[in-house]
């Protein structure tokens, strides 16, 4: 477990006191990193960003990137699981495709659903012989009915 002290954000004016130190020229990046008790890529950052910027002090947080699926789209996934529990990521996505105008990619259809809570697994229903399809499904046995469900 990590020490308080550990977990602490450095003080405002440190990045300044360490780029001063190192523009002085009279130690090394190493020397300075282990005078301030801080890592060599946070100089080298530091130093990067003031030579860029002008300036050492902080920079404002970045945006999370824009969701893929707007409410509407998740709404639609929520809806189609619950009629269709056994629907693979693949019929999901060209659902999304073909009713909703929305094209995105197979890990963001599971992203999704996982940000919904609904639990994926990949089951095998024993009805099949030889080459079993597997697909992701709830994991529920309603979905075999009274067979055995491999759950892997």
């Amino acid at each position: 477990m990590m020490s308080a002290k550990a977990m602490r954000a450095y003080s405002l004016d440190l990045p300044e006191r360490v780029v001063a130190a190192y523009e002085k020229g009279e130690q090394t990046v190493a020397e300075i990193a282990a005078r301030f008790s801080v890592g060599q890529t946070f100089l080298k950052k530091m130093r990067w960003q003031k030579r860029e910027t002008g300036s050492s002090e902080r920079l404002p947080a970045r945006a999370r990137a824009k969701r893929a699926l707007a409410d509407e789209h998740r709404n639609w996934l929520r809806k189609q699981i619950k009629e269709q529990p056994d629907a693979t990521l693949s019929e999901l996505k060209q659902g999304l495709a073909a009713k909703k105008k929305v094209s995105v990619s197979l890990a963001t259809v599971c992203r999704e659903l996982k940000e919904l809570n609904l639990p994926r697994k990949k089951v095998v229903c024993r009805r099949r012989k030889k080459h079993a399809e597997t697909r992701l499904v709830l994991a529920t046995n309603e979905n075999c009915g009274s067979r055995p469900v491999k759950v892997y």
